[in-house]
């Protein structure tokens, strides 16, 4: 009964980690971070003292709201689970939805539909590209801070 108890416990403490696994509209995503920005990870490293277990060195490259460009802030991440979960590679370029903690740090926030890998479109430099997770839709992010979600043909 007690390992029920503490098991049941563990889960609920997780829970604003991994509640979100379906897909939250673009708009409400915005609305509901404190960090909407692309970023590229400088430094990864591996953490314990926290209910993630991972934490990325980012750079905002491009601030959509939140912290300023140019400034570096530590993003937490990996929840332990294989699934709905995020993860980060150093050098990667993404946008990302994320919320701050109470150390002051972000987490991802939709999990793995709070990131979205870049991909520059060459014909056009000021333009950002990136596929959501898992779905038929595209995010377009121009240099006007304008987030556009359309369907993938």
């Amino acid at each position: 009964m007690k390992q029920l108890f503490f098991s049941v416990l563990l889960f609920l403490s997780y829970t604003d980690t991994f509640a979100k696994a379906a897909l939250v509209p673009l708009e409400e995503k915005v609305n509901s971070c404190e960090l909407v920005a692309r970023i590229k990870v400088l430094e990864i490293k591996k953490i314990s003292n926290s209910k993630f277990k991972s934490q990325a060195r980012i750079l905002i490259l491009d601030k959509i709201k939140g912290e300023a460009t140019g400034k570096e802030v530590i993003l937490e991440f990996n929840n332990g689970l294989g699934c709905p979960n995020v993860h980060y590679k150093l050098n990667e370029d993404c946008i990302i939805f994320a919320k701050k903690m109470k150390n002051g740090n972000y987490f991802t926030f939709n999990t793995y539909f709070g990131k979205v890998k870049v991909e520059i479109n060459e014909q056009e430099e000021s333009l950002v590209q990136g596929r959501l997770f898992h779905h038929k839709e595209n995010i377009t992010y121009s240099k006007s801070k304008e987030i556009i979600l359309s369907k993938i043909k």
